[in-house]
C-alpha cells in the first residue's frame, strides 16, 4: 500500500497535534489523517495507472499504426526496387540499341563521304560532258552551216546543169 506521508510530515503533524490535544485523541488523530493520506495516495495511484493505460493504449495504436505504415513503406520499397530493375533492364537495352545506332551512323557517314566523292566525280564529268557537248554544238553549227553552204552549191550546179 502506498504511503501518503513522509516520515518528516509525520513528525510535524504529531508534533502539531500533541500540542493541541492529548497523546489518545493525538494517535487516533495521526491514525486518520495516515488512513486519509494512504487513501489520497492510492486515489492518486489510480489515477496515474488509468492515465498511464490510457498511455499504453494510445502508444499501442501509435504503433499498429506505424506498423502498417512500414509494411506500406515495404510494399512501396519492393515495387521501388522491381521498377529499379526495369528501369536498370531498359538502360541496358538502350545502351546496346545506342551502340548499334552509332555504328549505323558510321557506316552511314562512310557511305555519304563516298556519295560526296562520286558526286564530286559526276559534278566533274558533267562539266566535261557540258564542254564536249557544247563543242558539239558547235561543230553541228559548223556542219549545218558547211550543209547549207553545199546545198546552195549544189543548187547552184543543178541550176547550171540545167
Amino acid at each position: 500500500m502506498p504511503n501518503g506521508l513522509t516520515p518528516e510530515e509525520r513528525r510535524e503533524i504529531r508534533a502539531q497535534l500533541e500540542r493541541t490535544f492529548e497523546k489518545s485523541v493525538a494517535d487516533a488523530l495521526m491514525e486518520v489523517f495516515e488512513r486519509i493520506a494512504e487513501r489520497q495516495a492510492e486515489i492518486a495511484l489510480r489515477e496515474e495507472l488509468r492515465a498511464l493505460y490510457g498511455i499504453v493504449q494510445e502508444m499501442a495504436v501509435a504503433l499498429r499504426d506505424l506498423q502498417r505504415a512500414v509494411a506500406q513503406l515495404t510494399e512501396a520499397q519492393a515495387r521501388t526496387e522491381e521498377r529499379l530493375g526495369r528501369l536498370e533492364e531498359a538502360i541496358v537495352h538502350l545502351t546496346e540499341a545506342q551502340a548499334r545506332t552509332e555504328e549505323r551512323v558510321g557506316r552511314l557517314e562512310e557511305r555519304t563521304s563516298r556519295l560526296e566523292e562520286a558526286v564530286t566525280r559526276l559534278v566533274e564529268v558533267q562539266a566535261r560532258m557540258e564542254e564536249r557537248v557544247g563543242r558539239l554544238e558547235e561543230a553541228v553549227a559548223q556542219l549545218t552551216a558547211a550543209q547549207a553552204r553545199m546545198e546552195e552549191r549544189v543548187g547552184r550546179l543543178e541550176e547550171a546543169m540545167a
